[in-house]
């Protein structure tokens, strides 16, 4: 490992290791907290280097101190999931193989809605002098590996790191831009033109939403590289995102045509072709083309963006929403709601729809779209006075999932979901929210007693069900 400032991320990635190697080489490359001192807790050697704007220098100082046969790379920002040390014995004692790739599950986004990307890297492998890491930024060993030994000699290992460094709080905290910025300027002073290295500044630019600064690096890159370079999907997808944030459609178009044939099974190119022909109005081609990302994701294809099925569903949504195919928008809508419940972009469309053109398909049809639980947590994160409609939405749901429940299982919701709508009654000043929480607390009351059916309960509680939805579906005329 190389560390510098680690002491919040330090000690939960030693314990995904702990009883599973037998050494921990930290080189540290100018820590002022305690990493330090937390690696040494873990009977970590603990190596200082001076940090020379080179990742590659910093890591193959780090091999260089190792004495086992077998080398593992881990950040500190990362966890290594696996099943047991006699699994990881046997990948080490399979012959023929010189290194393996791990599944790297990247967090993205922000901490609470994040969303994932996965990559496949060579992070374990043998302990060879000639096995060294290259690149100033992005370093592998990768490269060093395939030249001495063959790239048949590295397989895919069942494990999996997962690594948060990329959540926007950590990024913004670390000052990770600013400090992989000026590493790769100066590897760029020293070799210019390089494509990878233009390709990795443009990325930096791309995570900090200046769009048009990575854009010109993007084409520098592109002109440059061959089209089997292992980054050139990710380039090409990150380009068209670029040229699509600018608005530059017809170019985006262009690009995407002229590549996504050489990589059919990227289903991003597939997607962002879709949303490149919706906005021009192109709505079959849109179709066909986001119908093709979803055969992709569903077969399992790599995913350099983290394209996720609620993603497509929502998109499918609109394509089916501007067809004015009002029962199939729903149903998309729906889809995508519970594919991600906590991103709820897909119920405010939805019900907008039912507010507006009463399509076919019953709105009581969509409110199982998950858990009871996820519909209270959501109730408890939103704020009922904004964000009205998904509450409004959420209650309904709830009521509905405790009528068609089993009693006893009901009632285990029942005192939650009471003293939550008593909470939030108390200070509303939003009149929807307020009347629904009144008629909620009444349904949800005389729901405790449907088993014994006292006074017709059911019917009840449906009318006053029926009461919360008229108030959901009520048009403020006042409101655009």
């Amino acid at each position: 490992m190389i560390v510098k400032n680690e002491e919040a991320m330090l000690p939960r990635c030693l314990k995904s290791v702990s009883g599973l190697v037998d050494e921990i080489i930290i080189v540290d490359t100018g820590s002022t907290d305690s990493t330090r001192e937390i690696g040494k807790k873990f009977n970590a050697r603990v190596f200082d280097c001076a940090w020379d704007d080179n990742f590659s220098n910093a890591r193959n100082f780090s091999l260089a101190q190792a004495s086992g046969e077998w080398i593992l790379v881990l950040d500190a920002d990362e966890v290594l999931v696996f099943e047991s040390r006699d699994q990881v014995k046997k990948l080490l004692s399979e012959p023929g193989v010189e290194g393996y790739f791990i599944r790297i599950v990247n967090l993205l986004g922000a901490l609470r809605e994040f969303e994932t990307s996965e990559d496949f890297v060579v992070r374990l492998f043998r302990n060879k002098p000639e096995y060294r890491f290259t690149g100033a930024i992005h370093e592998q060993v990768r490269p060093s590996i395939s030249h001495h030994a063959g790239e048949n000699f590295l397989k895919r290992a069942p494990l999996t790191i997962y690594h948060d460094g990329y959540l926007s709080e950590l990024i913004q905290k670390k000052g990770k831009v600013k400090r992989n910025t000026s590493v790769i300027i100066k590897a760029l002073r020293e070799q210019p033109g390089d494509p990878f290295l233009l390709y990795s500044l443009g990325c930096e630019y791309f995570v900090s939403d200046c769009f048009k600064e990575a854009l010109s690096l993007f084409r520098q890159a592109l002109s440059a590289i061959s089209v089997r370079e292992g980054y050139m999907p990710d380039l090409i997808i990150k380009m068209g995102l670029c040229l699509y944030k600018l608005g530059e459609l017809s170019e985006m178009d262009l690009l995407i045509t002229r590549y996504k044939d050489l990589y059919p099974l990227a289903p991003e190119l597939s997607f962002l072709s879709g949303l490149t022909k919706l906005d021009m109005g192109k709505l079959s081609e849109a179709e066909q083309d986001i119908n093709e990302c979803m055969m992709h994701l569903s077969f399992g294809s790599p995913h350099y963006l983290g394209i996720k099925k609620h993603q497509v569903y929502q998109v499918l949504g609109e394509i089916n929403e501007a067809k004015h195919s009002w029962d199939k928008a729903v149903k998309f809508y729906f889809l995508a709601l519970q594919s991600q419940p906590n991103y709820l972009y897909p119920l405010h469309k939805l019900v907008n729809i039912y507010k507006n053109h009463h399509p076919g398909v019953r709105l009581e049809d969509f409110l199982g779209f998950c858990p009871p639980d996820t519909k209270y947590r959501l109730l408890t994160k939103l704020d009922w006075e904004i964000d009205d409609e998904a509450v409004i939405y959420l209650i309904l749901g709830l009521i509905r999932d405790i009528m068609i429940s089993d009693l006893n299982i009901a009632q285990l919701f029942i005192p939650r979901f009471l003293e939550i709508l008593n909470d939030k009654q108390i200070a509303l000043k939003n009149l929807r929210t307020a009347a629904t929480a009144a008629l909620a607390k009444a349904a949800v009351t005389l729901a405790c007693y449907k088993a014994v059916e006292v006074g017709n309960t059911s019917e009840i509680c449906k009318k006053l069900m029926d009461n919360i939805k008229d108030i959901l579906l009520w048009k403020d005329e006042n409101k655009p």
